[in-house]
This record gives structure tokens, sequence and C-alpha cells, in this order.
């Protein structure tokens, strides 16, 4: 079982997103969303820059020696995109101001996703995490999320 996940800023909306629809999910996310739900609030989530656990399980995904900028060994289509570089960057640089707080901050899951439910409410000013979809299902699934949580703690909604 995974104890800590690690993710980039942008990935908790998608997450919380999934768990509130029924929506098809790519294998990548599949494992986040699976990790999530199996860590329970205890899991520890760690903050990264580059690539996560998301990232590394990612179809598109490269082997590369050079490496790319978003880490070492391999790369992806975004890392060669440079506008979607900086716009990765920017939003996870603006969603750690929002929540307060920086790469490589270890929060519990418990206290992580709430963060970003009262912090940002409202994701439609992030190009990458602020898609209709994400926005639609992000609140239903932080919702939903924290009711399985009160149940495993022995408290009921």
């Amino acid at each position: 079982m995974v104890h800590r996940l690690r993710l980039r800023p942008y990935h908790p909306p998608y997450i919380l997103a999934y768990l509130g629809s029924k929506a098809d999910m790519r294998p990548a996310m599949r494992y986040a969303v699976e990790k999530v739900r199996e860590g329970g609030p205890g899991l520890e989530v760690e903050l990264v820059e580059g690539f996560d656990d998301i990232c590394m399980r990612c179809e598109k995904l490269e082997k590369r020696p050079s490496g790319s900028v978003w880490g070492e060994g391999y790369s992806c289509p975004t890392a060669e995109d440079p506008d979607m570089v900086r716009s990765i960057a920017d939003e996870n640089e603006a969603i750690l101001k929002a929540i307060g707080l920086k790469f490589g901050d270890v929060l519990r899951a418990r206290e992580l996703f709430p963060l970003f439910a009262d912090k940002l409410p409202e994701l439609k000013s992030y190009p990458q995490c602020g898609k209709d979809f994400i926005q639609e299902n992000y609140l239903k699934g932080m919702e939903l999320l924290l009711r399985l949580w009160d149940r495993e703690e022995g408290r009921w909604p």
C-alpha cells in the first residue's frame, strides 16, 4: 500500500473531479484516485514541482536519458511545448500561493484536500484545472471523499 503520493499542485482538483464523476479515467489518473481512496485521510501527499506519481504512470511518458524540464530520465509531450510548460508552472505556483503551501510540503490527505475546497472553490481562472468538467465535479468529489473518510473513521455524515 502506498503511504505517500507525490502530486503536482494542479493534480488534486483533477483527483477530486474524478471522484465526483463517473467519467472514464486514464490509467495514470485512476492510479491516483485509487491511492487516495485506499490511503484514506492519513495518506501523505507531497507537493512536487516535476514529474509526480500521475506523470510517472502516464502512457505518454517516454524514457529519455537527457530528461526534460520536468525531471531526470524521462520526457513527455508537455515538456516539449514551452507554452504548456509555462502554463503548468504558473498554475502550480498560483495554486500554491492560494492555498498557502510550497513545493516540498507534505500533508495528510485529510488536511490537503479540504484546503483546496476551502481556498479554491472556484477553478475557472486556472487554465489547466479550471476546465468545465473539473469545476462541475470538483466540489462534489470533495463532498464524497469527506463522507467516505467519515465512515471509515466511524463518523457518519
